[in-house]
């Protein structure tokens, strides 16, 4: 399977995306594609796409904070008509019936009905439902070979992939504090403080009548892990930080 490239196959008055700065459109991955001369040797531009599992190397790569937290990562694959009439499916999620109109009871494709109860309406009635399926969250094997002979079924388990944990404190104590919390948060950012640490934020004066907020801040150890006494409980370092107004504040 070919990797990802894109294709600009319009003339210079096409869409903006084949434009010379322009993203192109993506090509269709399929390395027997019967396009694949078209466009200078470019490949034929695709206009559908199936989805495969990551391979432990495209999701190793993911930035630590885009890694998702289930350990799922899907990525696309690109193909035109051609390549996506031979590669078919491999589950099928059929339509779920509609339930009947909840005025004139219709079903199915039958049209609603006026009040006589036999006259169609030209249109449907407000509260009646479309036909729906239920959305697609399968995907192809990280190792299926896709345009050579797909062997995925519906059953197939995601592969194992380390999650990403996502670190989270207790709230802080803010009823004591006379400006917004958000006010709070990124003011003690501003000065290294993560707000996952602050266990209470007060509002309070200094000692020449200015605002100012008052923090205990969760101490970390050499090791970057929570501090704590010889009875296990947290230890807390006090912190006062002073409310600059803002300029042309009376």
């Amino acid at each position: 399977m070919l990797g990802y490239r894109t294709v600009k196959p319009h003339a210079a008055d096409g869409p903006a995306c084949c434009a010379p700065k322009g993203p192109g459109h993506y090509a269709c991955q399929n390395t027997n594609c019967p396009g694949a001369g078209e466009n200078n040797g470019a490949g034929r531009a695709a206009n559908a796409q199936a989805r495969r599992h990551a391979t432990a190397a495209e999701y190793a790569a993911l930035p630590v904070g885009l890694t998702p937290i289930d350990g799922i990562c899907h990525r696309p694959v690109f193909m035109c008509d051609d390549c996506a009439d031979d590669l078919g499916e491999f589950c099928e999620h059929p339509p779920i019936p509609a339930p009947p109109c909840p005025k004139c009871r219709a079903v199915g494709g039958e049209p609603c009905l006026k009040k006589d109860g036999e006259t169609p309406r030209g249109g449907w009635h407000t509260g009646r439902q479309h036909p729906s399926t239920d959305p697609c969250s399968h995907a192809h094997s990280d190792t299926c070979a896709i345009f050579d002979g797909c062997q995925c079924t519906a059953d197939d388990p995601a592969p194992t992939r380390p999650r990403r944990t996502v670190e989270t404190g207790p709230e802080p104590d803010t009823s004591r504090l006379l400006i917004p919390p958000v006010a709070a948060r990124v003011l003690l950012t501003e000065h290294g403080i993560d707000w996952v640490r602050v266990r209470e934020v007060a509002s309070v004066w200094t000692q020449d009548n200015r605002p100012a907020i008052r923090a205990n801040v969760l101490r970390l150890d050499d090791a970057g892990q929570p501090a704590r006494d010889d009875h296990g409980h947290e230890i807390l370092d006090e912190t006062a930080i002073v409310v600059e107004k803002p300029p042309g504040t009376p």
